[in-house]
């Protein structure tokens, strides 16, 4: 994930501001815990309601008072007043969960850009009616693929803008970008090829980006393999070749951001499956190729943030916020999950580019978009096939 986005990321996980402005009148409402009233900003009713049973064991095991409560909730009461808008919580928990809902999008596009080869068939040549005219017979091959899938921070800039943070310099849209080492095999007797792809990373092995990221961490695995049948091979002196095409892969990671008021993780894995047809000529050195695929994608990406109240609400010397954090009423932990069955992510995709094919260097570049949800994504790469 860009450095600049993990930033933003963190700075909306971070959902409360200890910077004052001017006094506004802050809705509440009255809650019933433990027999005890509580006058609470609307804003934190969903998160103690989710608390509810932890927070009315710790206020009647330490004896609770009416009286210590009242002192609770107008320095609860206070500390919101002094912040930029009235529902913190809600506001950025909400532009996150819009946010997972963009990486569940962009997720399997990422993945399918990796392993992409421009000839439909590495040993066509072995096969049709044009066998070994012009071109050498390959039967392996592998390299490195760098792929990027256009990424819309949109939802975390509104939600930073009304939380009161300057998100002018910071661009809409990013890259989500993928490195994957792949290896493709073709000497079946049969015009069928079996690609494989690998890629991790984990930046807490690796000391100078660990110390450069200062406290924050990510690590990304991403597996995916395809097999690829031609019904037609080698035609014509272009060497014309189409094939079938099925395959699948898996990614899951992590991004782990922590600073003086909270620290906050972010938890994501996806499975995809897809099956398509590619097209592919010869010409000279140079081999243009297009195709079609429909995928079916499953995501599951999970948040939780442990904040640190007594910075968040610059209440550090606060005994009554000391007591709300430790009776669970601002809660130490909070999160929230999407899970997006296969059922919902059926996807149309087009693809296509230009390879260039010299002794046993091979170049792709290729491009590709999603119809359904308007996502662009390119890849490049670079192998040795023999």
């Amino acid at each position: 994930m860009p450095i600049r986005l993990r930033t933003l990321v963190l700075c909306c996980t971070l959902f409360i501001f200890s910077h004052a402005a001017l006094l506004f009148a802050v809705p509440t409402t009255t809650m019933t815990l433990n027999g005890l009233s509580l006058v609470v900003p609307v804003d934190l009713v969903s998160i103690i309601e989710q608390n509810r049973t932890q927070i009315e064991n710790a206020l009647q095991a330490n004896g609770v008072t009416q009286a210590q409560i009242n002192s609770v909730q107008t320095a609860i009461l206070d500390a919101y007043s002094k912040l930029d808008v009235a529902n913190p919580y809600t506001t950025s928990t909400n532009g996150i969960d819009d946010f997972m809902t963009v990486l569940k999008d962009v997720f399997p596009n990422t993945q399918v850009q990796q392993n992409v080869w421009a000839e439909s068939l590495i040993s066509y040549n072995r096969f049709g009616e044009n066998k070994g005219k012009g071109v050498k017979y390959k039967k392996i091959g592998g390299g490195i693929n760098a792929g990027v899938t256009r990424l819309n921070v949109g939802c975390l800039l509104d939600t930073a803008k009304a939380l009161g943070m300057d998100t002018a310099d910071f661009p809409r849209t990013l890259v989500m970008p993928t490195v994957a080492g792949d290896l493709r095999v073709g000497v079946f007797p049969i015009p069928l090829d079996v690609g494989f792809n690998f890629s991790t990373i984990d930046t807490t092995k690796i000391n100078a980006v660990d110390n450069a990221l200062n406290g924050s961490s990510f690590n990304f695995l991403s597996i995916g393999g395809d097999v690829r049948y031609a019904f037609i091979a080698n035609k014509t002196d272009y060497h014309l070749t189409v094939s079938a095409l099925a395959g699948g892969a898996y990614t899951k990671g992590g991004v782990a951001i922590s600073d003086d008021a909270a620290k906050a993780k972010l938890d994501f894995n996806t499975a995809t499956f897809y099956v398509g047809a590619q097209a592919s000529a010869k010409m000279l050195v140079f081999v243009p190729f297009m195709g079609a695929r429909i995928l079916l994608g499953r995501s599951n990406i999970s948040w939780r943030v442990d904040a640190n109240w007594n910075k968040i609400l610059d209440k550090s010397e606060d005994a009554n916020i000391m007591n709300a954090i430790n009776w669970n009423i601002l809660p130490k932990r909070f999160s929230g999950d999407l899970k997006s069955p296969f059922s919902k992510n059926i996807r149309p995709q087009i693809y296509g580019g230009i390879g260039l094919d010299v002794a046993v260097i091979s170049l792709t570049l290729s491009g590709c978009y999603d119809f359904v949800y308007n996502i662009p994504s390119a890849a490049f790469s670079m192998r040795v096939l023999f």
